[in-house]
C-alpha cells in the first residue's frame, strides 16, 4: 500500500524579532507585556522553579546476585541470508542438522533449482518421522556490522509446522567457533568419565 506524504508549509520570518504582542484580554497590541500580566508570569515562573527544586530524586534501580537466577529459555536470534533478514532462528546444540522449513523457503521465494534431492528423514524425540524434501546451501551471516561473520550452511528442508523459521545445529556453531555462555558460579563440578563403558557388561 502506497503512502501519501503531505507537504508541510514552511513559513520564513523576515524579521525574527517580535514587533508587538497581541493580548486578547486587552484587545490591543503593545510593545511590551501589561504590568499585571508580566507580574503573574514572573510569579508563575518562580513557582515552577520551586516545584522543580523540591521534586524528589528518582529512585535507583539496581540488581544483585539474587537476580542472577538460573534460566533455561531457548536462544533465539536473527540471521541474514541473501537479501533477507530471518528472525526466530533457534540455536540448538543438541541438533546435528540445520533445519530450514518449507514455509520459510516459500516466504523467501527461493528458486526451486537451489534445492538438491536428499534421501533421509528427520526423527524427533517422540519418534515422529519427517522425510527431507531436499537440501539447500545458503550463505548465512551472524552478528552485525564489523562483528558479523558469514559462512555457507547446508540446510535440510522439511515440511512441518514449527514455531521457528530456521534451526541452527551444533555443526554450524562449531564452524563459527560460537559458544553459549552462561552466568558463572563459584561451584566447581567434577565428572567421573568412563572411557570404556562396555567393559561393565562383558
Amino acid at each position: 500500500m502506497l503512502g501519501v506524504r503531505r507537504k508541510h508549509r514552511t513559513v520564513t520570518l523576515e524579521n525574527p524579532h517580535l514587533q508587538g504582542y497581541h493580548n486578547h484580554n486587552f484587545g490591543r497590541k503593545s510593545g511590551r507585556f501589561p504590568c499585571e500580566f508580566r507580574w503573574r508570569n514572573e510569579r508563575g515562573r518562580g513557582k515552577e522553579k520551586s516545584q522543580k527544586s523540591s521534586k524528589e530524586p528518582t529512585p535507583t534501580i539496581s540488581f544483585d546476585d539474587r537476580d542472577m537466577r538460573g534460566w533455561d529459555e531457548p536462544m533465539v536470534i536473527s540471521v541474514a541470508v541473501p537479501e533477507y533478514k530471518v528472525e526466530r532462528v533457534l540455536i540448538d546444540q543438541g541438533s546435528s542438522a540445520n533445519i530450514l522449513y518449507r514455509s520459510t523457503v516459500e516466504k523467501m521465494q527461493l528458486s526451486a533449482g537451489l534445492m538438491q534431492k536428499c534421501l533421509g528423514s528427520l526423527y524427533g524425540f517422540a519418534g515422529e518421522c519427517i522425510p527431507f524434501l531436499g537440501t539447500i546451501e545458503l550463505e548465512t551471516s551472524f552478528g552485525e556490522q564489523s562483528a558479523s561473520r558469514t559462512i555457507p550452511i547446508l540446510y535440510m528442508v522439511v515440511d512441518a509446522p514449527a514455531s521457528y523459521n530456521i534451526i541452527v545445529g551444533r555443526l554450524a556453531l562449531n564452524r563459527l567457533g560460537a559458544v553459549e555462555k552462561y552466568a558463572p558460579t563459584d561451584e566447581v563440578n567434577a565428572l567421573d568419565l568412563d572411557l570404556n563403558p562396555r567393559s561393565h557388561f562383558e
